[in-house]
């Protein structure tokens, strides 16, 4: 779903000058402008593919569950956008693999247009967004198109990320004879995890949660994502009475009415493409603290990967003695730990 808004034109002067004569900065012998570059016009854009509204409403399908979609719509909303804070993009010569030319810009939009001078060259162009305020992913050997990647900090566990990752990669190729417009749009690379939570009748004195295991890098060139260490993501507490689509006396009758529901949500990389000896790709972790001081552990294992651009939705029921159990999810597993004890797999805050 790409918004449709009018370019804005940024000329980045500052990047490369065209010279009056020849090829201006370029050297060259005998003014042979067969080296010569030429004005180059891109034109960036994003482009979301999810299944956010599907999933919301293929799982919590109900008109009771209303309120529950609109909340996790509003929590995950500022993951699975198309609008871009920031753009980052890397020219790279084929022939040296060298970073030529960079653009690092802030546009607050879906699509930007920009117009420079390139010499005459192949090239490898690889283009990032969102990173700046993401606060886990991070892009390194950016000087090597073959090197250059996203990568998640060396910690076992891991927060999840605040925001959605957008890139590509492609190559062109400048010619010296006309403007040459060329397009790179960019495709999401996070994917996301919900997990709704039925308390009804139930006390309890808390409920947190971890999923995983998750790829920890991404090779930008080759849109290769990396399981060499994978990652354990915390999830975060959705609170029920943030949601900016509800009016106040709605928000306000869901806290009076004590909502019934335990949210918790997560952004992270992919899971792996391939299942484990168990065909697990992934689980999420439950713990339960029970009035009694006990806490109950629920695995729930997911036998069908989380791919970028993807929100998956798991719809529990809470039980007396704090397992939860998956509501009409056949590709989900669970089993369950009564008084679990912390062994110190996961450093998990109760």
């Amino acid at each position: 779903m790409v918004l449709k808004k009018w370019c804005r034109n940024i000329v980045l002067g500052w990047l490369c000058m065209v010279g009056m004569q020849g090829c201006g900065v370029f050297e060259l012998i005998d003014d042979d402008l067969s080296v010569c570059g030429t004005d180059f016009e891109m034109v960036v854009r994003m482009q979301l593919q999810t299944n956010l509204d599907l999933e919301l409403q293929t799982v919590l399908y109900a008109e009771t569950d209303l309120q529950t979609r609109t909340i996790l719509h509003d929590y995950f909303s500022h993951i699975f956008t198309d609008h871009a804070h920031d753009i980052s993009i890397g020219f790279y010569d084929t022939t040296k693999d060298e970073l030529v030319y960079s653009i690092n810009e802030v546009i607050d939009a879906n699509q930007s247009t920009y117009t420079f001078f390139l010499p005459k060259d192949e090239y490898h162009a690889i283009a990032l967004a969102n990173l700046k305020n993401n606060g886990i992913a991070t892009l390194v050997d950016t000087l090597s198109s073959r090197q250059v990647r996203l990568t998640t900090p060396v910690q076992d566990t891991l927060l999840t990320q605040q925001t959605g990752l957008f890139a590509t990669q492609r190559e062109i190729s400048v010619i010296d004879t006309a403007d040459q417009c060329i397009d790179l749009t960019l495709h999401m690379v996070t994917s996301a995890l919900a997990l709704v939570i039925d308390t009804t009748g139930v006390t309890v004195h808390g409920i947190t949660a971890c999923m995983g295991p998750t790829v920890n890098s991404m090779m930008l060139r080759d849109s290769l994502f990396l399981y060499d260490h994978p990652k354990i993501i915390r999830m975060e507490t959705i609170d029920p009475n943030i949601s900016a689509s509800a009016p106040m006396a709605k928000r306000a009758q869901v806290e009076e009415e004590s909502y019934h529901m335990a949210l918790l949500g997560s952004a992270s990389f992919p899971s792996a493409e391939t299942p484990d000896a168990n065909d697990v790709y992934y689980e999420a972790k439950v713990y339960v603290s029970m009035t009694d001081g006990t806490i109950t552990e629920t695995v729930l294992s997911v036998h069908e990967p989380l791919r970028a651009g993807q929100l998956k939705v798991l719809r529990l029921q809470l039980q007396p003695d704090g397992e939860v159990v998956p509501i009409e999810a056949p590709e989900v597993g669970a089993s369950v730990t009564l008084d679990w004890k912390n062994g110190g797999e996961h450093n998990i805050e109760i």
